[in-house]
This record gives C-alpha cells, sequence and structure tokens, in this order.
C-alpha cells in the first residue's frame, strides 16, 4: 500500500514539473511596457515582397514584426540591439544597405514601423490626424491607424494599416 501511495505521488510530482517546466514564461508580455497590434502590411522591396496580415510586438528596448500566411509564419522581423530577419542577424547598417538600399539612420526602420517622425525632425501635421515628412528621396505619412513609407531611390514601399485596406 506504502508503495503504491509512493508511486502515485512520484507520478503525480513527475507530471506537474514536467507541465510546469513547459509553460511559456515570458515576463516582457506581463510588463506594461509591452503592446502588441494586429496589422496589414505590405513590404515591396527588391529582397522581399510581401501583402498579409500580421502581429507588430513592442517592447521598451525592442520590436518584433510577425506576418502569417494561411496561418503559417511567413516572416518575422525583430529589431533590437540587431536587425534579424527569419532568424538571420544583421548590425543595423548592414541591413539598412542590404534591404533598404542606403544607411539612412540605423532606427530608421523601427521608427516606420512604430510610426514615429524620421530623423528626429519636427513632422508637417496633415489633415487625417497624423503627419507627413519628405526628404530627398523618402516620403513618409502617418494618418491614425496607417502608414506609409516610400523611398523611390531605393525601390522600397512599407505600408501598414490597423484596417484590412490601406
Amino acid at each position: 500500500m506504502k508503495k503504491m501511495l509512493f508511486f502515485r505521488a512520484l507520478a503525480l510530482s513527475f507530471f506537474a514539473l514536467f507541465f510546469i517546466s513547459c509553460a511559456s514564461k515570458n515576463p516582457a508580455q506581463n510588463s506594461e511596457q509591452y503592446e502588441s497590434k494586429a496589422v496589414q502590411m505590405l513590404i515591396i522591396s527588391p529582397l522581399v515582397r510581401i501583402n498579409d496580415a500580421g502581429f507588430i510586438h513592442f517592447n521598451k528596448n525592442s520590436l518584433k514584426v510577425q506576418i502569417y500566411s494561411a496561418g503559417a509564419g511567413l516572416f518575422e522581423l525583430k529589431i533590437a540591439e540587431k536587425i534579424c530577419v527569419n532568424s538571420t542577424c544583421y548590425a543595423p547598417k548592414d541591413f539598412n544597405m542590404k534591404f533598404l538600399g542606403d544607411i539612412y539612420y540605423e532606427n530608421i526602420l523601427a521608427d516606420v514601423i512604430a510610426s514615429k517622425a524620421l530623423y528626429n525632425r519636427k513632422p508637417q501635421p496633415n489633415l487625417c490626424g497624423g503627419f507627413s515628412q519628405s526628404f530627398a528621396d523618402i516620403r513618409y505619412e502617418v494618418c491614425a491607424d496607417k502608414t506609409s513609407f516610400k523611398s523611390k531611390k531605393a525601390k522600397i514601399e512599407f505600408r501598414a494599416s490597423n484596417d484590412k485596406e490601406f
């Protein structure tokens, strides 16, 4: 009888330990500094062409873009100290040169995805409740829940919207 109770207690402890160890623990998601939003995203560049739905996850020191097609992960972009595309990481300047066709400044992609003003310059307010900025070859506009970035020189277009349409 004691052996049976011992084995039951051992089995119960094993299963409890197994399930607890498999539980996902991500303290960043529990903090107040974590935000996630669903988006429809269009990315056109010489190396990437995507037009699907996904999520943008913001954290204090990083952001992650996940794009899905038919429920399967299609594209993942992580921006922190390095910029990683589908698990291949680059220094920010190398990434900008390879994917954006110019060096720009290190955080330009993170600023575009987060809908922040570029180059720390004061943007022009626009009629849709957002702002717009224009540079030599760049046209950048943030309108309520829509963001648009175009570079004619690099042949890049980025659009993100909380709606299903751009």
